[in-house]
Parts: structure tokens; sequence; C-alpha cells
């Protein structure tokens, strides 16, 4: 019963690991996406701007002209130059380009300091029991969904250039290469999800609890188990020599029987 408690344990472990570091990734491409809509807004802001100074000088060149030349061409590209102008002011001024900049600038500020968290949260995961896991994430949730609430809307400008930034595609298809760029370089080598020391399944439980055994070649356990017989046999074994060693056994053995030796 205590193994398979250990087992589901360090499996509850692993999905919590996993599913981290895919809130992590997930802040990540938030906030970069945020970074770039205060980039193309303040951009925009400043194309605007920028125009607005050109259609005034115009406009002011143009009615000096008309007090000059009275002319009436003059006269009615400056009406045309004052009516965009009026409507570029309109717009500028319903669109509040400033106060939406820096509020995608304060979103992203926010999104920072939690994935900071995060990262912390990561660094000390083994470190921790699994019910302060639980409540550490819980709540940094509950502040994101916070955030979330109070960000303006994205432009797609801004979350087509995140990705290529990332350089990710589907947000929900990331693999483990994904991942392992995303992450810090020290917390990138633990995708697999860190498993606390001497739980079941570990490489180390595992060495701890493989029978150890002595390494003995197949010939030293052949001799160590030979019968006396088998060792003697072996000692009567004729051993390989020179011809004239052969020659001088065979005389021997041809002696012995009474057998002439062949010349």
């Amino acid at each position: 019963m205590n193994e398979v408690f250990m087992n589901d344990e360090a499996s509850y472990r692993e999905r919590l690991w996993s599913q981290l570091t895919e809130l992590y990734v997930g802040i990540i491409f938030s906030r970069e996406r945020h970074r770039q809509a205060e980039y193309f807004t303040t951009k925009k802001q400043s194309v605007i701007s920028l125009i607005q100074i050109t259609i005034t000088a115009l406009t002011s060149a143009g009615c000096l002209s008309v007090v000059i030349t009275n002319s009436t061409a003059m006269a009615l590209v400056s009406t045309v130059l004052a009516i965009a102008l009026f409507g570029l002011n309109l717009y500028i001024r319903g669109a509040k380009l400033e106060e939406l900049a820096s509020r995608h600038k304060s979103t992203a500020d926010d999104l920072l300091a939690i994935s900071q968290e995060y990262v912390s949260l990561l660094t000390d995961f083994n470190n921790l029991k699994i019910q302060d896991i639980v409540a550490r994430r819980d709540d940094l949730q509950q502040r994101v969904d916070h955030i979330y609430e109070m960000a303006p809307p994205l432009p797609e400008v801004a979350t087509k250039r995140a990705k290529d930034i990332l350089q990710i595609g589907n947000i929900e298809l990331l693999n483990a290469q994904d991942y392992s760029r995303l992450l810090p370089l020290g917390l990138s080598a633990q995708l697999n999800g860190p498993l606390p020391k001497n739980a079941p399944g570990t490489k180390q439980t595992q060495a701890k609890d493989a029978p150890t055994t002595k390494n003995a070649s197949p010939k030293r356990t052949q001799a160590k188990n030979a019968t006396p017989k088998q060792m003697q046999a072996k000692d009567a074994s004729p051993t390989k020599g020179t011809p004239a060693d052969k020659a001088q056994g065979d005389k021997e053995q041809a002696a012995k029987r009474e057998i002439p030796p062949e010349n």
C-alpha cells in the first residue's frame, strides 16, 4: 500500500510540473503579445502625430497664401486640410493611443513579475510539499486571471509578431523542444518532471533495489564446478608440441605395446 501511494504521489508531481511549465510558457507568450501591442500602438501614435504636424503646417501655409494671393484653389485646399485635421484630432481623442500603450506596458510588467514567481516555484519544486505547490499555483492563477481581466484587447498584428519572435506556431501544440527553448536554462533539463529523491521508479531506487552479483566469467565458473574426473581427464590430455616430441612419443607408445616403431 505504501509503494502504491508513493507511485501515485510521484505521478502527481510529474503532472504538476508539466502544468506549471505550460502555464509559464503561456504567460511568456501573453507578455510578448502585450509588449508588441505597446510597440505598435506607440508607433501608430507617432505616425499620427507626424501627420498632424504636417497637415497643420500645410493648412497654415494655405491660409496665408489665400490672404496674400486671394486664390480660390488655395482656399479650397486649405479647407480640405482643415477638415482632415479636425477628423484626425477627433480620432486621436477617441482612440486614446497614449493611454492604450501605457496599459499594454503595465500588463506586460505585471506578467513579467508573475513569470519570475513561476520560475521560483519551479526552482523550489523538489523542496516543496505537494500542498504548498498547489497553494502557490492557485494563488498565481488567480492573480493572472485578474491581470487578464484588466488588460486591454490585443491586435492581431501583435499576436503574429509575438509568434515570430518566440518562434512558435500554435501555443496549444508545443513540443518538448519548444518548452526547452522557452524555459530558463537551469529548468529546461528537467522537462521530464523531477521526482523526489528515493521515489519509486527513479534511477536511484532501481539501483538500490537491484540484486548485487559478482562478475564471474563462464570459464571460471566451469573450472570451479568441474568434478575430479574431469580435472584428471583434462590433465591427461596430450598437449601439442614440436614434430620431434610427437615422434618420440609415438616410439614410447609403440615400445609399451611391443610393436616395433616405424622407421
